[in-house]
Order: C-alpha cells, then structure tokens, then sequence
C-alpha cells in the first residue's frame, strides 16, 4: 500500500477522481451544454477588439444578457474556469 502523499498515492488519487467526477453537461449544476460552450469561445475568438487585442468593453455583458447567464459564467466558461475538459 502506498503511503499517503507518496507520488504513487497521490497519482493514483488523481486517476479515482477524474474517473468519478461529473464534468459538462453531466454535472447536476450545469447551466451551459458543450455545444454552447464551444460556440462561445468561437464568438469570442471572433469578437471585435481594442488595438491591445482586450475584447471590447461590455462585449461579455451583451452575450450574458443574450444567454441569460451571469457575466461570471460566461467569463469563466469562455477563459477556461469551467469547462476546462473542452
């Protein structure tokens, strides 16, 4: 048996729990299907910028209210917070 915090241990730790951890759509406290998600990101690759390259102000803002969604969920799933799998 491996002793707790050797890097067997903690290798296979790891392993357990991302085959029993729920992620997208099957996780009960998702809002967003993986498909909404993807075409998120595409429309924010696509999204008009500054000459810095920040997305324009307020952008995120229109696409939460658009979707209905909080502005936090929208920047977490399109930056990768969330919905880290895809």
């Amino acid at each position: 048996m491996s002793k707790r915090g050797s890097p067997e241990w903690l290798e296979k730790v790891r392993a357990r729990t991302l085959e029993t951890t729920a992620r997208g759509e099957d996780h009960g406290a998702a809002t967003m299907t993986a498909a909404q998600v993807l075409e998120l990101r595409a429309r924010h690759a696509a999204a008009p910028r500054y000459a810095s390259g920040r997305v324009i102000r307020g952008w995120i803002k229109e696409i939460a209210e658009e979707m209905g969604r909080p502005v936090s969920t929208i920047n977490h799933a399109i930056h990768g917070a969330t919905w880290s799998h895809l």
